[in-house]
Order: C-alpha cells, then structure tokens, then sequence
C-alpha cells in the first residue's frame, strides 16, 4: 500500500509510531534439541539473546 501510494505521489505517515510489546531478553539456560539433518545430534540451542519485534 505504501509503495502505491508513493508512486501516486500522495504524502502519507506510514508507521508513524512505534510500540514495544516486549522487549529483548537473554535466555540463558541450556536447552538441548535434536538437529534435523538426519544425524540425530543433539545441540544446544539455548543461551541466545531473544530480540522481538
């Protein structure tokens, strides 16, 4: 739509604001989960930092 707009040179705010439903976080556990290469190993995948949108 934004795009479309542009184009017909027609000045409009699109996304003006911003909200933040939860912020980022680091998850600091250790999870293990097996991989689905076929190999079956098991690898951790957790201590990530989470980043939300």
């Amino acid at each position: 739509m934004y795009m479309a707009l542009r184009k017909a040179k027609i000045k409009a705010k699109y996304e003006g604001e911003t909200f933040v439903l939860l912020h980022g976080f680091h998850f600091d556990n250790e999870v293990y989960e097996r991989q689905a290469n076929g190999k079956g190993d098991y690898k951790n995948r957790g201590s990530k930092r989470i980043l939300t949108y």
